[in-house]
């Protein structure tokens, strides 16, 4: 399973001649890496979003929700984090 990642880079202090998420790797085996800039990042791997997409229930689901984990429609619509679904959904329950 391959896992999407994205970052937020910001500061000037960042080398936009390097991938933001991979830095100086030269070949890898993954997709779905995106990054949050004003910057243009002269990459080969990792695809510039805006901070709007991050707001999009349909971007993090894609980007998260393949096994149904997390709880993205509650949270991201009032601007929060997507949450893990809690012990009923990832934990099977425990006899003491």
């Amino acid at each position: 399973m391959k896992i999407p990642s994205f970052s937020y880079a910001s500061g000037k202090n960042r080398n936009i001649e390097i991938d933001p998420n991979i830095g100086l790797a030269g070949v890898i085996s993954t997709k779905n890496i995106y990054y949050v800039n004003d910057e243009m990042y002269a990459d080969k791997f990792s695809l510039k979003i805006s901070k709007l997409v991050l707001r999009e229930i349909g971007f993090q689901n894609q980007l998260l929700n393949r096994d149904i984990k997390f709880n993205v429609s509650d949270y991201v619509k009032y601007g929060f984090y997507p949450q893990i679904f809690g012990q009923r959904v990832c934990f099977k329950s425990r006899i003491y």
